[in-house]
């Protein structure tokens, strides 16, 4: 009963985001990415919102789904703007391999790829 009652609470919509529509679902940790030709791959997608974002460090997992977790910084107040899509302090997956949470300004990234995480860790 609990899962379909969460399945009646999921909430599919598009959220405009840069040049980009975004739908997030924490109930059923769903994302999909979507730009003017239709539905692209995650990676893509994440890479067009916050590929011009800039790595300040790692910070140990505790409590996150990855061995590390990496922090980036936005360039900019606009492009900080596309974290509002996306829950603030909640772990959402992107895909099999990475997990995305921020705080309001910081962007946290979970690779799964334990061989990922460890080269950005050091």
């Amino acid at each position: 009963m609990n899962g379909m009652h969460d399945a009646f609470n999921c909430r599919h919509h598009l959220q405009p985001v840069g040049d980009l529509s975004v739908m997030v679902c924490t109930t059923c940790q769903t994302t999909q990415w979507w730009d003017g030709r239709g539905l692209i791959h995650p990676a893509d997608g994440v890479a067009r919102l916050f590929g011009e974002y800039e790595l300040i460090g790692t910070l140990p997992a505790v409590g996150g789904p990855s061995s590390v977790i990496l922090t980036y910084r936005a360039p900019n107040f606009s492009a900080r703007q596309h974290l509002a899509a996306f829950p603030v302090n909640t772990w959402i997956r992107i895909d099999n391999g990475l997990w995305l949470s921020h705080d309001g300004t910081t962007l946290l990234l979970a690779p799964a790829d334990r061989h990922v995480a460890s080269t950005f860790a050091g």
